[in-house]
């Protein structure tokens, strides 16, 4: 692609003079001719020497390093120091600004004003501070830019924007043997401003030998033409179809598509490109190049920092766990989604270090044990100030302990991303010239901004289809160039005027976007029309005929063009995905649970939820017990459902423990020390770890009111239900008992068996809302806890002489209905009642039950063919009735699309 090039580079480039160099607008010119050369020579050779090509800016940089040698020079700060220090005159001059907004563009305006300014008028800012055209944030900025240049003098300091005119002014200098002086070609320049002319001039009169010339030689009779698109998404399509036709044509030649205001239309334009390219791969778009800050890479590293300084919410902790960039294998990252469950399951949405460490313990010892050691080396109490070097130097050894960046090798991109990081904190670094020492956060928060602000964009990226604005596409050759845009209304693009420095001294230096005919931005419009006739031997100018809003006419340019008629357009992912017909699977049974000799080999977990599972519906029991698939938490602001249940079970525990049977609560009722016993109780329960550990992560407040709550709800239990019941005493809390049904053992706990007149009658505590009777004896009954419980009590000591039969089972719904009301619900006998508000056997009449043992043998043979169900590998989606689908949290594997009403009830959607 040399050819392509002007005769005057590739005669400067055959000839290689001594300390030759090129100077570009840009990086993306400078890398491009530095390619097409090495291109090039290598047809021919297999040595070269390789010419100096270099943007404006490393041009300047090695003037600079030049200079540096041969004069007394000041101390050039880096950019993240400038920034610095405008931010803290900011800072310092108004609190309820922005100061790193304000900071960038002031520092835009301070590098204008220097660019543009006249050769004799150093200092114009200091006139700046009245007038009608003197806007107040035009004397805001006087005041900052004044301040500022005080403190560059201060520090014997100079920044980017003097750094051409302090090379001018010593240019003399540069090369004070005539026999090294180089020769400068300045290649690709559409236009120089104030300050660049100064310094080309200066080098002039020092007798270094500079030289311009345009970029590319102009194609021979290129095909110019236009398309007029109905709408902005059609003009996009229709640019994408052009730039796809011409790569199946040439796979290796590049296509460009020019967007003149690609700033404003790039999530569009990302979003077309992803429809419409068959290999979307092939594309890059030049405005939609990531942060550092977006990579998997650096926000590792950044929030393990923050972790352990501070807090990070539960969700993105568990983001953090799984991050490859830590040690351990792809196992080992799975099984760190368990902390995110803990947490949640405890009500935490926001942990620190140390519990994260602790959590870790029962997932993943070996990260475990590292993040100790970090603790126990780095967790000690800090100066509050060190220097900015000592703090990277601390941060690069915790990342180190914190066994960031992993124990795996790196591809290409990472390494990359690896060296980028490397070289944002060693800038970091040059704030020791403007700063003595640093806060903590404010230490992170310099490194986070300076990461959040740094572009990646890995090398070779391997795209032929170039999305660009004007500017970077200028002087580039490409095999086919579509520009869009091209209407009245958006070409030449508008430039807004700099909003810090004063209209009328911007239009005295004739700064772009200040002439009111519009005469700079139509002589740069014609500079770029003519590059783009020279980028390629085929060039289209599109405009959108109209959007939502306007309708567009378009730019007098395209009056003369032939019409380009569009070969093919492409069809979108939609259209391209080929049309398979639909194929359906019965798959509702599983295989059969193993077994060896009528014993369960196969890993479950036979609890009481198993048959309550297969009851409500097969495949949750298939889900929940064989793949021990388990729905996430919900999050909850305050305390949680599961533990609000978890502290009232445990109060009525310890309280029961202490009280014993209804004699001792009648007597702490008539001595009025009956919340007192409540509390006493709660109180020992919060002090257990795992509630303990739930509450201090909630505030004060909501502790208080938890507190109150419990204890309220317990008192209302006790003075409604327990004191008016049938003489009893607690004979057991959280009684174990085990069950067998067919090949299947279960282990039960019951939360409370009271005696009462040499039976028993067992009571299960329940927070939630209250069951339903009505569907005890179906076929796939609800609420079969109890009936587990019974059975097993039953099994427990059938056929000996002390063997207590059961006389009710209750479920105690300790929570208030809408009349403020606590109920119990369940059955018992006629002989022995629970409670006045308990069924008896008669209610069960229409199913042939005429006694409590007959209840009892009807529920073994519904577990029993439940057990034998689930046994038999029985998977179907079948709830038993809609409101089980309601809190299945399963729906995402069962693919049920069910919508339910307030009361519950399901209808297909």
């Amino acid at each position: 692609m040399l050819s392509r090039f002007s005769e005057k580079i590739r005669q400067f480039m055959a000839s290689r003079p001594s300390n030759g160099v090129i100077v570009t607008p840009n990086n993306r010119l400078a890398r491009y001719l530095t390619h097409a050369y090495h291109s090039h020579e290598s047809q021919t050779k297999k040595v070269w020497v390789s010419p100096q090509i270099l943007p404006w800016s490393a041009w300047i940089g090695t003037l600079w390093d030049r200079l540096s040698d041969k004069v007394e020079s000041p101390l050039l700060l880096s950019p993240i120091a400038q920034r610095y220090l405008w931010q803290t005159l900011i800072k310092e001059e108004n609190d309820l600004l922005p100061a790193r907004h304000a900071a960038t563009a002031a520092k835009k305006a301070w590098q204008s004003l220097h660019e543009w300014r006249e050769d004799s008028d150093e200092t114009p800012y200091l006139r700046w501070q009245g007038g009608a055209e003197v806007t107040v944030e035009s004397r805001l900025f006087a005041e900052w830019a004044k301040k500022y240049r005080l403190n560059l003098t201060r520090r014997q300091g100079i920044d980017d924007a003097l750094l051409p005119d302090f090379i001018a002014a010593h240019a003399a200098s540069l090369y004070p043997d005539l026999s090294e002086k180089p020769s400068t070609l300045l290649v690709g320049f559409t236009h120089f401003t104030p300050q660049r002319l100064r310094l080309i001039t200066a080098m002039t009169k020092a007798g270094l030998i500079v030289d311009e010339c345009e970029a590319l030689t102009p194609v021979t009779h290129p095909a110019v033409q236009t398309y007029a698109a109905e709408n902005v998404k059609d003009e996009y399509r229709a640019a994408f179809s052009f730039a796809w036709a011409h790569q199946e044509k040439n796979e290796e030649g590049e296509v460009a598509i020019i967007v003149p205001d690609l700033a404003g239309q790039v999530d569009l334009v990302r979003r077309i490109a992803h429809e419409m390219l068959p290999d979307p791969k092939r594309c890059n778009i030049t405005l939609n190049m990531p942060s550092m800050a977006q990579s998997a890479f650096a926000r590792t590293a950044l929030d393990l920092m923050e972790l352990f300084y501070k807090t990070l919410p539960v969700t993105k902790i568990a983001v953090l766990l799984q991050s490859a960039f830590l040690a351990g294998d792809a196992r080992a990252q799975g099984k760190r989604a368990a902390v995110e469950r803990h947490f949640t399951g405890l009500g935490i949405t926001e942990a620190d270090f140390s519990e994260v460490v602790t959590a870790l313990r029962e997932v993943d010892l070996v990260l475990h044990e590292h993040w100790q050691n970090a603790k126990t080396q780095y967790g000690e109490s800090s100066p509050p100030k060190r220097s900015m070097d000592v703090w990277l130097h601390r941060f690069a050894a915790l990342l180190t302990a914190l066994t960031f960046p992993g124990n795996h090798a790196f591809d290409s991109r990472t390494h990359q991303m690896a060296q980028a990081w490397q070289s944002c904190v060693e800038s970091l670094l040059s704030l020791n010239s403007v700063t003595e020492e640093l806060l903590l956060d404010d230490a992170l928060s310099l490194l986070r901004h300076e990461i959040a602000s740094t572009v990646f964009q890995p090398a070779d990226t391997g795209a032929s289809i170039h999305v660009m604005g004007v500017l970077e596409a200028a002087n580039i050759p490409f095999h086919a160039v579509w520009v869009c845009g091209m209407d009245t209304s958006r070409y030449p693009p508008y430039q807004n005027p700099d909003p810090l420095l004063p209209i009328a001294w911007q239009r005295e230096c004739r700064m772009p976007g200040t002439d009111t005919g519009r005469k700079i931005e139509d002589q740069i419009a014609a500079q770029h029309l003519k590059s783009w006739h020279a980028a390629a031997p085929h060039v289209v100018l599109s405009y959108a005929k109209h959007d939502e809003e306007h309708t567009y006419t378009p730019a007098s340019c395209l009056q003369t063009l032939p019409v380009y008629e569009l070969p093919m357009l492409l069809k979108d992912r939609a259209g391209r995905m080929p049309k398979l017909p639909t194929q359906t699977l019965d798959d509702c049974a599983a295989p059969p649970v193993l077994r060896d000799q009528g014993d369960v080999v196969e890993t479950i977990k036979q609890t009481h939820e198993l048959i309550q599972h297969q009851s409500d519906c097969p495949f949750k029991a298939f889900a929940f017990s064989r793949l021990r698939i388990r729905p996430y938490p919900e999050v909850h602001d305050g305390v949680s459902y599961t533990l609000h249940g978890s502290i009232l079970h445990q109060t009525l525990y310890h309280f029961w423990k202490s009280v014993g049977n209804q004699e001792q609560l009648r007597a702490l009722i008539e001595n009025d020390t009956l919340a007192d016993a409540i509390k006493k109780a709660y109180r020992k329960t919060v002090a257990e770890p795992h509630q303990k550990n739930a509450l201090s992560a909630l505030p004060k407040i909501l502790q208080e009111t938890e507190e109150s709550r419990v204890i309220k709800l317990v008192t209302q239990w006790c003075l409604d239900i327990e004191r008016d019941r049938k003489p009893f005493t607690v004979r057991a809390l959280e009684f174990p008992l085990s069950l067998r049904l067919s090949d299947l053992k279960f282990s039960l706990r019951a939360d409370r068996i009271d005696e009462v007149f040499k039976e028993v009658a067992i009571i299960d505590y329940k927070s939630g809302a209250a069951t339903n009777m009505a569907q005890w004896t179906d076929e796939r009954p609800s609420d079969t806890q109890l009936f587990m419980y019974a059975l097993a009590w039953e099994a427990l000591n059938e056929g000996e002489s002390d063997h207590l039969p059961v006389n009710a089972l209750t479920y105690a719904h300790l929570k208030p209905d809408k009349n403020n009301t606590i109920k119990c619900v369940g059955v018992q006998t006629e002989d022995h009642p629970f409670n006045h508000s308990l069924a008896t056997v008669d209610t069960f009449k229409k199913d042939n039950i005429v006694s409590f043992q007959d209840l009892i043998a009807l529920w073994r043979k519904r577990l029993l063919a439940l057990a034998d169900e689930f046994l038999s590998g029985d998977a179907r989606v079948a709830a038993r009735h809609p409101s089980v689908c309601k809190h299945c949290g399963l729906r995402a594997l069962c693919r049920l699309a069910d919508t339910f009403d307030e009361e519950g009830k399901g209808e297909s959607s």
